[in-house]
Formats: structure tokens, sequence, C-alpha cells
């Protein structure tokens, strides 16, 4: 986990507006997902644009796709599959 993608999940939390503890389950998703290897070679912002979204959808915390790629300033089709592979590496 790069210190560049752990300073962004807070930044594009608070821009998102999301209750803290969302944001500490994006850190934790993109923790675990570094343990299993994954996320060498991203960009920072597509890996803490995806893990937000995944909180979100756990957490019943509603963002877009778009509202989420805006603030991580990457494309929706990015938090789409980052977010795609990070459900697949999490869920084992």
């Amino acid at each position: 986990l790069t210190r560049a993608t752990s300073s962004s999940c807070p930044r594009f939390a608070k821009k998102l507006q999301l209750a803290d503890e969302t944001a500490r389950q994006a850190h934790l998703l993109l923790r675990q997902a570094a343990d299993a290897g994954y996320g060498q070679g991203m960009r920072p912002g597509a890996l803490a644009g995806a893990a937000l979204y995944l909180a979100c959808r756990e957490a019943g915390e509603p963002r877009s796709q778009k509202q989420v790629a805006q603030v991580a300033g990457i494309t929706e089709v990015t938090v789409r599959t980052r977010y795609q592979e990070l459900a697949k590496v999490i869920s084992g």
C-alpha cells in the first residue's frame, strides 16, 4: 500500500462527504488488497477510488461511479474496472 494511495483515500472521502467509518473501511479494503498483492503499478487515485466505491456500496452510502471518478480524477470505466477487480481479490 503506497503512501500516495493511503493519503488519497481520506481526501477523496472528505470530498464525497462520506462517514468516517466508510473511509476506514475503504482503507481496510486497500490494505487487504495490498496484502494479496493487488494494485502494484496502478495509479493511486484509481485504487483509492475503487476502494471508496466498494466501501460505499457495502455501507449503503450511495455514491455514483461518476461522483467517485470526478473526485479521484479518473474515468467511470476505470472506477468500474478497478472496483470489479478489487471485489474479486477481497472475496478471495
